[in-house]
């Protein structure tokens, strides 16, 4: 197995968990049970189509941004440093949330 079917094979199994994630749990499709959020964080392969690929992997896998608290579940940072602008968005997005049962 090369290292373009590896990259295929994780890339099929992370998109068949993140499906399972956002999957309905109980029984309303109208609600989102679980949000997901993914960051691409410094993506920088030196490919430009693995990086596309990559991060077009991450955008399907999280939440649509219309169903989103805040409107965003896929974050693209490119450093390190815009971690905190990115958490910080997340945070105002949850905390319009409550937790039920």
């Amino acid at each position: 197995v090369d290292g373009s079917q590896s990259r295929q094979v994780l890339n099929a199994k992370t998109a068949a968990l993140c499906d399972n994630l956002k999957a309905d749990k109980d029984g309303n499709p109208n609600t989102d049970d679980i949000y997901v959020y993914t960051i691409a964080l410094e993506i920088d392969t030196g490919n430009a189509a693995i990086d596309a690929e990559t991060k077009s992997m991450l955008q399907a896998c999280a939440t649509p941004p219309s169903r989103c608290p805040g409107e965003q579940c896929f974050y693209d940072t490119p450093s390190s440093n815009d971690l905190d602008h990115v958490f910080s968005r997340i945070a105002v997005g949850l905390a319009g949330l409550r937790v039920a049962r």
